[in-house]
């Protein structure tokens, strides 16, 4: 994961260094007033256009806000301004890839360190955009040379672990994988050490991190702990905690603010895969959720009552923009609405929109797109249990990679999934199937980021072929 690029205000000669105004707008922009920070910014550009520190402070405020076309110019000017300061020269990079322009931020990227070898962000920056090239050999290798300048840095060292696992070097990935952020501020808490084959009258805590997704994701491997004959605890989401119980893949579910203290061992749910030895096989299938009959049932009438199966599921987007520096390298998901019509419109189906939260005049956009009604149960997001049933009732899932595919592998349900580019490390780098979802295609934004060719096999899918 990329890491923020901090504007660096040194002390420097005024000749050479920030103004005081630009000074008090970085102070601003740190103390989270970005908007302030981009109107101190471009009154100062207004005063001396040329000024690089202003110009380079805007850039890096509009990208903190999401505008990431708009930073490219001020990142452009600034960099060129002050061609051997390696920081702008990387930030110019950084508003590339934000704008999904991988190929334009390489050479930057690589111009920065020729500067500055010693620049830790540039290499793991490099390296991000030549997984996103889809040059894995060459992204491993400088991640590596970004682990070694920067040794104690989380973020190349996890970008490598995700590398590994794209290219299913499973073993390797799983041991990498124990770096990831989300784990490290509390990693003393679990046992992070390969578990003794032999686990028969042991009592194991499985702890949940990160999101739904990855909750699910992970819990399939703690069958491989009762295998060994240990008793399973798993403390989960609130949310999870009947669905994972009537699943009866562990002995005991609680939820995370039930905790019963330290038994014999407690594990993160993530590390499951390395303690456990896991190899270069394909992970284990998602395990089956049955959904509550009566949520069924209540959904089913809906469905019914609004037009014929098949039913399919329509979802455009999900995650989201986070900072500037994740950008569309592991943010926000999304497709384009016009290209999700076009592959659906004259099919024979009912369309169910499963969207979280779509943004105001989306779904008349894509009534007027398709020429129909559609059926609005994005509401649905926010009840997982009422989502599991929908999920199980769907006869195909058209969507980018979100929770609710979990819900349907959980039901064996089939799905297509848009992957965008770089995909997160369980799709692989297979052309449309993928381990961890047995049950969905995959469709694969190019690595230019066009959608052409994932959309014309998806719509020639859809249509019998």
């Amino acid at each position: 994961m990329l890491l923020r690029a901090q504007l660096t205000v040194r002390r420097r000669p005024a000749q050479n260094g920030p103004s005081p105004a630009i000074a008090h707008a970085k102070a601003r922009l740190d103390a989270g007033e970005v908007d302030a920070a981009i109107s101190l910014c471009e009154a100062a550009i207004a005063r001396r256009p040329r000024d690089a520190w202003a110009l380079q402070l805007l850039g890096v405020a509009l990208l903190m806000k999401g505008r990431w076309a708009d930073a490219v110019e001020p990142l452009r000017r600034s960099a060129a301004a002050k061609p051997d300061n390696a920081e702008f020269v990387a930030n110019h990079g950084m508003a590339l890839i934000a704008t999904g322009d991988f190929a334009g931020a390489e050479p930057l990227l690589r111009e920065a360190i020729a500067i500055a070898p010693d620049f830790p962000p540039a290499h793991w920056h490099l390296a991000n955009v030549l997984t996103a090239l889809g040059r894995f050999e060459e992204a491993l290798a400088a991640f590596d040379r970004a682990c070694a300048v920067a040794p104690v840095e989380v973020a190349p060292r996890i970008g490598r672990a995700t590398v590994l696992l794209r290219l299913g070097r499973f073993a390797e990935g799983w041991r990498a994988y124990l770096d990831r952020p989300a784990v490290a501020p509390v990693a003393a808490r679990y046992r992070r050490t390969p578990l003794p084959a032999n686990l028969a009258g042991r009592h194991v805590v499985v702890e949940g991190e990160q999101g739904i997704g990855d909750e699910l994701s992970f819990l399939r491997f703690a069958e491989g702990l009762r295998r060994r004959g240990a008793q399973v605890t798993y403390l989960a989401d609130p949310r999870l905690v009947a669905m994972i119980g009537r699943a009866a893949i562990v002995d005991e579910v609680r939820s995370q603010d039930d905790d019963p203290g330290d038994l014999d061992f407690r594990v993160a749910v993530g590390d499951l895969p390395w303690l456990l030895g896991a190899g270069d096989a394909d992970p284990p299938p998602p395990f089956p959720i049955p959904p509550l009959q009566d949520r069924e049932w209540t959904i089913l009438a809906r469905l019914k009552s609004f037009g014929p199966p098949p039913w399919i599921g329509l979802t455009w987007r999900a995650g989201s923009v986070g900072d500037a520096f994740t950008g569309n390298l592991f943010g926000l998901r999304e497709v384009p609405l016009d290209r999700l019509a076009s592959a659906v419109r004259g099919i024979d189906a009912t369309p169910v929109i499963v969207q979280r939260l779509p943004r105001a005049g989306e779904i008349a956009t894509l009534e007027a797109l398709l020429g129909r009604r559609v059926l609005d149960l994005s509401s649905l997001n926010d009840d997982l249990e009422a989502m599991l049933a929908l999920m199980g009732l769907l006869d195909l899932y058209i969507c980018v990679s979100n929770t609710n595919l979990h819900l349907g592998a959980a039901q064996a349900r089939p799905a297509a999934v848009l992957v965008t580019n770089p995909p997160d490390f369980r799709w692989m780098m297979r052309a449309d199937v993928c381990p961890w979802f047995p049950h969905a295609r995959a469709y694969c934004q190019a690595l230019d980021g066009s959608w052409t060719s994932a959309f014309a096999a998806l719509r020639q899918d859809l249509r019998g072929g």
